[in-house]
């Protein structure tokens, strides 16, 4: 082979190699993303059938489910509300409490943790066994609804829980 057609030898088996490259790349790419995709639309039903059981007021579903998304999600603040709720309305007030903690614990300025956590104080307060328990859990109430009412003064259910407190 003459020296000439080396060069174009070399540029002809460098297109090859790059172009094996860039195919391998986008395939990697795609193999990468399709997972993702997958489990996004799998948290996103998972979601749905959460909701589903939180309209029907399938306590301990909703717990269960919940509990289980938040292995894949914990950073999903509004699932945290929906575990509180859940054991709220189970008159559960120490797990609702650790719930609402750990999505106020995610974004303490969140006015949804903020309004749940001042009516879990407000509930569990009640419950108090001495009037001195009961004051220090009501002015915890008190401050989570202060929290929400600096942000939005209007809120219609912080200033329902303000003025039941």
């Amino acid at each position: 082979m003459r020296k000439e057609n080396w060069g174009v030898v070399a540029v002809i088996v460098i297109a090859f190699f790059l172009g094996s490259m860039t195919w391998l790349s986008c395939a990697q790419a795609k193999k990468d993303e399709q997972p993702v995709k997958q489990e996004e639309i799998q948290m996103g039903a998972q979601l749905k059938v959460i909701e589903e059981a939180a309209q029907k007021k399938e306590v301990d579903t909703v717990i269960k489910l919940s509990v289980e998304y938040i292995k894949t999600d914990s950073a999903n603040i509004g699932v945290y509300c929906l575990i509180a709720d859940a054991y709220l309305s189970k008159g559960d007030f120490i797990n609702a409490e650790k719930s609402i903690t750990s999505a106020l614990s995610i974004d303490p300025t969140n006015t949804w943790p903020l309004k749940s956590a001042a009516k879990i104080y407000r509930m569990l307060a009640e419950q108090a066994e001495t009037p001195e328990e009961k004051k220090k859990i009501l002015i915890i109430a008190k401050e989570k609804v202060e929290q929400v009412l600096k942000t939005s003064p209007d809120d219609p259910l912080a200033l329902a829980e303000a003025a039941s407190i």
